[in-house]
């Protein structure tokens, strides 16, 4: 059965998303936003009521719709936890103690944008 134009389904795995939470606690205030944190924790397993935010979002149009939520995790610790644990490792390799949060961030972004090309 066809809903119509402009109603779709998006399905994200509610467990995992509450495993994503209570591993990594940074994560709720870097994904949602303070208002979300607040209705969606006084309820009984805040976790899937933010799953549920998070696919409503997509589904409205509110996050880029080139975004995947089953790799939404991954990359989040991808380009974040990663590069910062292993940047006292650069530091010693490289002799770089000017590696800081903010030159991985640009690092990361300037990645992002223009991959590894010169232009």
């Amino acid at each position: 059965m066809d809903p119509g134009p402009g109603v779709g389904i998006d399905l994200i795995e509610i467990e995992r998303v509450e495993r994503a939470l209570e591993r990594r606690p940074k994560m709720l205030t870097r994904v949602f936003t303070a208002a979300e944190i607040e209705a969606c924790g006084a309820r009984g397993r805040p976790g899937r009521h933010l799953a549920a935010r998070f696919a409503a979002a997509q589904e409205a149009g509110e996050l880029s719709p080139d975004l995947d939520p089953r790799l939404l995790v991954t990359s989040l610790i991808g380009l974040t936890l990663f590069p910062a644990a292993g940047a006292p490792i650069w530091r010693r390799l490289f002799a770089a103690d000017d590696i800081d949060a903010s030159t991985m961030r640009n690092h990361a972004i300037a990645l992002l944008d223009h991959g590894i090309g010169a232009s």
